[in-house]
């Protein structure tokens, strides 16, 4: 149900299917900034002898350091969301463009979005491309760019069913319509320093994830930079249990935590 009657049932984390073992109350390690809810953390020894958590990185942790689990916001927190798109590529004679209902995208390089796309006719990946002024992508690849949303493919993908995911960022228009907000009196973790954790044997269905990755159901995942699921990362936590699709743009995961 909503946090509250006639808000939106949408957060980082669908909350109507996922399930955490546990949940408990972890101090923020100093420095450490956890902005969005749902975000990977992990869990280390802290200047003052106790526990602490930070935000989840794709590298190699430190000594001592261990996933923990997602964090757990009293209030809704975000500054990103993902979304899964099918689109036909228009026909000759073009101009092969398709414009995405949202701005703004994350990047994985300079001029080069965060998007995975699938050519459902061709049944083949289609890579992205760096944005340039003037698009030429070639078969097979993709130019979008990333301020506006558009993009633009080659005559080869004519008439091609394809299915896109991605991330943006969110404005804070967006953030109201889709998100909402909840109590204004909720959000103690900022004044005490504390994050609660969802952690143990979970089950999350969740926007955090990076989205230029070919995500099956059953493989490994991994931490990526930010505090979200990746493959092919250092370090391994969580597994595939359902993977995004136009209408459910959230990524099913099921991970234990590390004793």
């Amino acid at each position: 149900m909503p946090l509250l009657p006639n808000a939106s049932v949408k957060t980082k984390y669908d909350f109507t299917r996922s399930r955490f073992e546990w949940k408990r109350q972890f101090e923020v390690a100093p420095a450490a900034n956890i902005v969005e809810e749902g975000s990977i953390l992990t869990r280390l020894p802290g200047p003052a002898g106790n526990e602490v958590v930070q935000l989840g990185q794709s590298g190699a942790l430190a000594v001592g350091e261990r996933p923990c689990g997602l964090s757990l916001q009293s209030r809704i927190t975000a500054n990103t969301f993902a979304d899964v798109r099918n689109y036909t590529v228009p026909a000759a004679p073009g101009p092969y463009t398709v414009q995405l209902p949202h701005a703004n995208l994350l990047l994985v390089a300079p001029a080069t979005a965060q998007a995975y796309l699938w050519d459902n006719t061709a049944a083949a990946a289609i890579t992205v491309v760096a944005h340039i002024a003037v698009p030429a992508p070639g078969p097979g690849n993709v130019d979008i760019d990333p301020v506006t949303g558009l993009m633009t493919f080659d005559v080869a993908e004519a008439e091609h069913n394809i299915t896109i995911t991605y991330r943006w960022n969110l404005t804070a228009i967006e953030r109201d319509l889709i998100l909402r907000q909840s109590h204004v009196n909720r959000g103690a973790e900022d004044q005490f320093g504390l994050m609660t954790v969802g952690y143990g044997d979970c089950l999350v269905y969740t926007s955090m994830y990076e989205a230029d990755q070919a995500y099956t159901v059953g493989a490994q995942l991994t931490l990526g930079n930010g505090g979200v699921f990746t493959l092919g990362g250092a370090t391994n936590f969580g597994r595939v249990v359902s993977v995004p699709s136009p209408g459910d743009p959230y990524l099913g995961v099921e991970y234990i935590s590390p004793v």
